[in-house]
């Protein structure tokens, strides 16, 4: 093998490499799935999710009703993360009525639910069952 085709076979494992790390980044997120169950349901996921292995950036419970405390986990509704009407990514409701992400998310952000039901003002931040957001009397739905 000469010169030239040492150093190409080099490149070609260096970039398989290279995809490989990225690929195996890019599957790492965290994410809620319909099949999967949480915990907390209607607590503010980042008062506890907001640093190292534990970091959230987005978090929050849906329910059957706007004043409801029954969850609406099971009944495959999606939350959609949409900047300037785009849709960005879109989360599961997972068993336990809860949606989280540790994906990097460029705020203000707002979201819809596959039920039509949205937001209508963005927010700068990912916590929606704190205290004043979506809270008691004011669920996601």
């Amino acid at each position: 093998m000469n010169t030239k085709q040492l150093l190409l076979k080099r490149k070609t494992v260096v970039g398989i490499l290279a995809l490989t790390l990225f690929t195996t980044h890019c599957n790492d997120l965290l994410q809620s799935t319909a099949d999967s169950s949480s915990h907390n349901a209607g607590k503010n996921c980042l008062s506890c999710h907001d640093s190292g292995d534990k970091l959230l950036t987005i978090g929050g419970t849906v329910y059957t009703a706007i004043d409801s405390t029954t969850d609406a986990g099971g009944q495959g509704l999606k939350v959609r993360i949409k900047k300037n009407d785009k849709v960005l990514f879109t989360l599961p409701v997972d068993k336990s009525g809860n949606f989280y992400t540790d994906r990097d998310v460029n705020f203000p952000i707002k979201t819809t639910l596959t039920n039509g039901n949205a937001m209508v003002d963005s927010v700068n931040k990912g916590g929606c069952n704190k205290s004043g957001c979506h809270d008691s009397g004011n669920r996601i739905y």
